[in-house]
């Protein structure tokens, strides 16, 4: 689940539907096929769940077209109906987590179901992170049509922590020798509101340790503001949870605790540690 670039998959969707044009009796057959499919699935990019309208035109084919494709995929298991909607099927979950492997594995596996009813809930978007050297890797991102744009990319160069809250939480509750190495003699400022004095990252991780989250507005992107907590194993951050949404729709104080309870509940389900 990713950060959804509606124009990126129509494009994708038009450039299978010309590739596929001889195939227009049945299934298409061949490489066509597919690419067609693929389009399919990337319709599911940050959306936990979509009507057949919706991922053709997000896919910018046929209904037809796309009916015959969501029915070869729910017989395969890659995808799963539930009434008019579609959504990704267990055994697409599992490939991933096999291609992750290890710990985003469990974090996923533990953190998905969890993260699509907060998202449900509060229709903001929902972050899961951790920390590669001094950057925020997103290992998931929920988010709607009507989320505003955001810098995060799942599998893609992660953001400098100290521009994010989930950086910030995330280096609160991370053993300094496990970081400070990879920490740039400049910060990288996302905004004119980025924490990009060196000097100044040490008060606020202070900070958050004390109140027990992070919060950020408008230093990632003009765009968003953001609430994260960690999710813990014997007191230190495995990875970070967050809520984003416009700044001044978001109520840090309240949705801190709403995240600190999910973050216990993701924490409860990850599988033990060797």
């Amino acid at each position: 689940m990713t950060v959804a670039h509606h124009g990126g998959e129509v494009q994708a969707g038009q450039r299978a539907a010309k590739a596929g044009a001889s195939g227009t009796t049945g299934r298409p057959a061949g490489p066509a096929s597919i690419l067609k499919a693929v389009a399919v699935l990337d319709a599911f990019d940050g959306e936990p769940s979509l009507p057949l309208a919706r991922i053709a035109e997000r896919v910018g084919m046929p209904k037809s077209t796309v009916f015959r494709l969501l029915g070869s995929l729910v017989s395969e298991g890659l995808l799963e109906r539930r009434g008019d909607a579609y959504l990704l099927g267990r055994r697409l979950h599992v490939l991933g987590q096999n291609a992750l492997g290890g710990e985003p594995a469990g974090l996923l596996n533990a953190g998905l179901p969890i993260m699509t009813e907060l998202q449900r809930s509060t229709g903001h978007i929902v972050n899961l992170a951790w920390l590669q050297g001094f950057d925020v890797a997103y290992l998931a991102t929920l988010r709607t049509r009507e989320s505003p744009p955001t810098p995060a990319a799942v599998g893609g160069r992660g953001l400098p922590a100290n521009c994010t809250a989930l950086g910030k939480v995330l280096l609160a509750f991370t053993p300094a020798e496990a970081w400070t190495p990879a920490v740039p003699p400049r910060f990288t400022a996302l905004t004119a509101r980025s924490l990009a004095a060196p000097a100044m990252l040490a008060p606020a991780l202070a900070s958050v340790r004390t109140q027990g989250f992070a919060v950020e507005s408008q230093e990632s992107s003009p765009d968003l503001a953001c609430v994260a907590v960690p999710i813990l194993r014997r007191g230190r951050a495995v990875a970070a949870l967050s809520l984003s949404a416009r700044p001044g729709a978001l109520d840090a104080g309240t949705l801190a605790g709403v995240l600190k309870r999910t973050a216990l509940h993701i924490g409860r389900a990850l599988p033990s540690a060797p």
